[in-house]
């Protein structure tokens, strides 16, 4: 009995390896074809962000390039109004500047006036 009792527990034995191989291959080959699975979804979300990635590149192009082609005519724009500012600026000063000749040459002559008469009335006093 030892021996039909040890043959029959080889068979189980060899059976329970046989069965777990089986169950180890299975097991491999689900969890290759979740590699495999997992590994395409990858790839798949890479090119996916790649496309994303060069649309969002290719606007910030077109925006780039668009400051770039308004950046001479601002540049024009700011020297057209500095050119302005700086007539204006000379206009405001030559208005300035004969505004006050008319009154500055007034009283030049009213002070010229008022020296003559200072000295009239100095000799009109001295023969008295």
């Amino acid at each position: 009995m030892d021996q039909e009792l040890l043959a029959f527990l080889d068979q189980r034995l060899t059976e329970a390896r046989e069965h777990a191989q089986g169950l180890a291959a299975e097991t491999r080959a689900i969890a290759e074809g979740l590699v495999a699975e997992t590994r395409q979804h990858a790839e798949g979300l890479a090119v996916e962000t790649r496309r994303h990635f060069d649309v969002i590149v290719e606007g910030l192009r077109s925006d780039m390039q668009t400051i770039a082609e308004g950046h001479p005519v601002l540049s024009r724009q700011l020297d057209e109004q500095r050119r302005e500012q700086d007539v204006a600026h000379r206009e405001i000063l030559a208005a300035v500047k004969l505004s006050y000749a008319e009154p500055d040459s007034r009283i030049t002559r009213l002070e010229a006036v008022s020296a003559d008469l200072e000295g009239r009335l100095a000799r009109l006093e001295a023969r008295r």
